[in-house]
């Protein structure tokens, strides 16, 4: 199966997103700890952080800044959303689960029309 360039970049950017939740997860999990800077969660997460920068300058090189940021905004809400609703037992309310839909509707139209 082959994808277009446009494809594989629009895929490194969501890889881009997972990679940067895990990080903030880690922060997370870090900012719970007694001495959270000191934390080998913090230290995990900043790793994270600087990867998915790395990331970024090969995304950016190939789609315009606005529709990088938008699909990466989009999938990190919706993957921050649900990490946080597992593991860390925070309610969704209606609303925030309708955002998250519009979310995933505003991607699809951007592939589509962008």
């Amino acid at each position: 199966m082959a994808f277009d360039k446009r494809t594989l970049i629009f895929l490194a950017v969501i890889s881009l997103a997972v990679v940067g939740v895990l990080a903030d997860i880690t922060v997370k999990i870090a900012s719970q700890a007694p001495r959270p800077l000191l934390s080998r969660w913090f230290y995990l997460g900043a790793a994270g952080y600087a990867f998915s920068a790395i990331g970024w300058v090969f995304a950016l090189r190939h789609l315009k800044l606005a529709e990088v940021g938008h699909i990466y905004c989009v999938v990190t809400m919706i993957l921050l959303a649900v990490s946080g609703a597992v593991w860390f037992r925070e309610s969704l309310k209606g609303t925030e689960i309708a955002g998250l839909v519009l979310g995933i509707l505003s991607i699809v139209l951007l592939r589509r029309f962008g």
